[in-house]
């Protein structure tokens, strides 16, 4: 290996020319091989990954599935949009990182340099997915992804964080907690006194301990898996873990809430039954919100595609069993939601403590291959541990 250039870089450490990364299959699944270390354009900041984690779209991703192929993911490609880790180069064009902070990354990225963090942050390409859409249609490759050595990513996509919240978290756990916080924060926007939340995998985890902390007063999580459910009892966020295989869910929500029904449902889960589920058991003028991605190919809520209503965070009135409602779709995180997060992060040792409890598994970084091959719903959160 040698050493990189500047590459016009204003601050630059000893780099390798050369890293180890986890590469897609053409027939799905993924290798280790050595790879070019990114190229760090004058926006950009090059991290060294420390600590990654594995995020139900990497499975997808890695099975070569219907929605991989959809959306054009590349065969060859760098996985991985779950980083964290140390800033070991800084371009040219960029203030406010120096070599040697940590940081953890936001998974979507632009290549605008004009870019100013805004209220959302736009749906051009994610890291080891997919890249920008070319005015023809076919996506670009995307930046390389953090199952690897190094990521250069816009400084756009990285925020620091403090020495405290990087050794009492595993720190790539900031980039999936950040759509718990904006389902929360959502929910506390709005008044909401109650909410059900179907499905609670990591996501409805902890959309259920922020929305706690946001002041939600009641907090049901529904799931049908048998090993989540004993995850959320022992977790001890929510009010109630109920079976929806075992249970009159309406009767279950009405007597929890005095007869009055839910002011919001949650949909982070995604199948279809789950909608014809959740409608009953909101109050007139409830609202319903959509985040779990589709599981079966064109599916609809009141007339529209999911993907439209989740991914455009569309929001609008329909009449839902009978019943008034309004639908909102959220995806993603947001800037603001990145600085509240980390603030709230930063002085509250139990939120360190319960979003760090969500991950309960880390294996090495060689070892990762094995633990994808023996993953199971007893695993909410794979953690992997990079290169310090």
């Amino acid at each position: 290996m040698g050493v990189v250039g500047n590459w016009g870089m204003s601050k630059f450490s000893t780099i390798p020319l050369e890293m180890k990364g986890y590469v897609l299959l053409p027939k799905g699944g993924m290798k280790l091989q050595t790879v070019p270390v990114p190229v760090v354009k004058d926006m950009d900041v090059l991290v060294r990954v420390t600590r990654l984690s594995v995020c139900g779209t990497d499975l997808q991703v890695l099975a070569r599935d219907n929605w991989s192929r959809e959306n054009q993911v590349f065969p060859g490609i760098v996985l991985g949009h779950e980083g964290a880790g140390i800033v070991v180069a800084v371009g040219s064009k960029v203030s406010g990182f120096s070599v040697g902070d940590r940081v953890a990354m936001e998974s979507h990225y632009t290549e605008d340099p004009d870019f100013v963090k805004g209220p959302l942050y736009p749906q051009e390409g994610i890291f080891g997915v997919f890249g920008p859409l070319r005015a023809d249609g076919v996506r670009a490759r995307p930046r390389s992804g953090m199952f690897a050595e190094y990521v250069s990513a816009p400084h756009t996509s990285v925020y620091k964080i403090s020495k405290k919240i990087y050794s009492s978290i595993h720190p790539s756990l900031l980039e999936p907690a950040g759509n718990g916080w904006k389902l929360a924060s959502f929910l506390h926007e709005r008044g909401v006194r109650s909410v059900g939340i179907f499905g609670s995998g990591l996501h409805g985890t902890n959309a259920s301990l922020f929305g706690k902390e946001l002041g939600v007063e009641q907090v049901f999580l529904i799931e049908p898996s048998p090993q989540r459910r004993r995850f959320a009892k022992k977790f001890g966020v929510a009010d109630a873990v109920i079976d929806p295989t075992k249970t009159d869910l309406v009767k279950k929500i009405a007597s929890l809430t005095d007869g009055k029904m839910l002011d919001a449902v949650i949909d982070a889960a995604g199948p279809p039954q789950v909608v014809d589920a959740a409608i009953p058991l909101l109050r007139h003028n409830g609202t319903l919100v959509m985040f779990g991605l589709p599981k079966k190919k064109g599916q609809q809520i009141a007339g529209r595609p999911y993907h439209e209503v989740i991914f455009g965070n569309k929001e609008f009135k329909a009449t839902l069993g009978g019943k008034q409602l309004t639908v909102k779709g959220i995806a993603g995180r947001t800037h603001a939601g990145w600085v509240e997060l980390i603030a709230r992060l930063e002085k509250s040792a139990f939120l360190r403590k319960k979003m760090n409890e969500t991950l309960t598994k880390v294996v090495s970084f060689k070892r990762l291959p094995d633990a994808l091959a023996k993953f199971s719903p007893n695993i909410l959160k794979l953690g992997v541990l990079g290169f310090e």
